[in-house]
């Protein structure tokens, strides 16, 4: 019997969504299940970003949603990387489905299996940290790659004190000594070779003006550590230390970049994240 499009949670009621519900499908392949509440929440999101025209702008997305460590590796959107995300050496206890999936510190990661094109440089890259902001200490990675010859790097790195962005050359473009990783969304956006945003939450909080020629990224691009061509990753996650989703698009205007942030603060304030 075909499922009602209309999903009656709470009081009210809102429409299925064919993305989400084969979302739901994948995690119920991989031995997953999320909550009404889960499903309102990810509907709302899905249809926001499409009703804002940001779903065909969207790369890969992971809300890191369902009741087992098994169902993270399913992605929403998947237009670069593989079919599933790898989740390197992960445990069942490293997950939560409050928070998502906390780090080891020495390696654990999540691997989309994408290693962007100079063309995709540029781009929007962000995540979600879930952990507490009290312990989020030493040098800790919310994603990123380095090539190994110096080229070019991508990425978020929380240095103990500094919030350190990088999109595209070999040295650090953005030290924002404001603060270091917070608790929610962080995120890069690159529309122009020579213009780069770090955001915090809907808003950019620091920006960089260099002149940069971007080439290919020759590692994966890792969620929770850094990758490193021709050697072991950097800047891994610790206990704690949680992951609750990751987001990458292509490059955003700034109404674009509150109209993305806004959804998915919704959508995680919804489930308690």
């Amino acid at each position: 019997m075909p499922k009602n499009p209309w999903n009656y949670i709470g009081s009210g009621s809102i429409p299925t969504d064919p993305d989400v519900e084969a979302y739901i499908a994948e995690l119920s392949g991989l031995g997953s299940t999320i909550t009404s509440l889960e499903e309102q929440a990810l509907t709302t999101f899905a249809l926001g970003l499409k009703a804002a025209g940001l779903w065909v702008l969207a790369r890969r997305i992971n809300p890191l949603m369902g009741s087992v460590l098994a169902g993270a590796a399913a992605a929403l959107v998947k237009n670069v990387g593989g079919s599933v995300d790898v989740l390197s050496n992960y445990v069942g206890s490293d997950w939560s489905v409050l928070q998502g999936l906390q780090g080891n510190g020495t390696n654990t990661n999540i691997n989309p299996n994408w290693q962007p094109t100079a063309a995709q440089m540029l781009g929007y890259f962000g995540a979600y940290y879930s952990g507490n902001d009290a312990i989020v200490t030493g040098s800790i990675a919310l994603f990123g790659g380095i090539n190994s010859a110096g080229g070019d790097h991508i990425g978020i790195r929380n240095n103990g004190t500094d919030l350190l962005a990088y999109l595209g050359q070999t040295t650090w473009e953005i030290n924002y000594g404001a603060s270091g990783l917070e608790r929610g969304l962080s995120a890069i956006n690159r529309e122009t070779v020579d213009y780069l945003e770090l955001i915090q939450g809907i808003s950019p909080v620091d920006s960089s003006i260099a002149v940069n020629t971007l080439g290919d990224l020759n590692t994966p691009l890792l969620i929770g550590a850094t990758g490193v061509h021709g050697g072991p990753m950097q800047n891994v996650m610790g206990p704690g230390q949680y992951l609750g989703g990751y987001f990458f698009f292509d490059a955003l205007t700034a109404a674009q970049i509150t109209a993305l942030g806004n959804l998915i603060q919704a959508m995680y304030s919804t489930i308690g994240r």
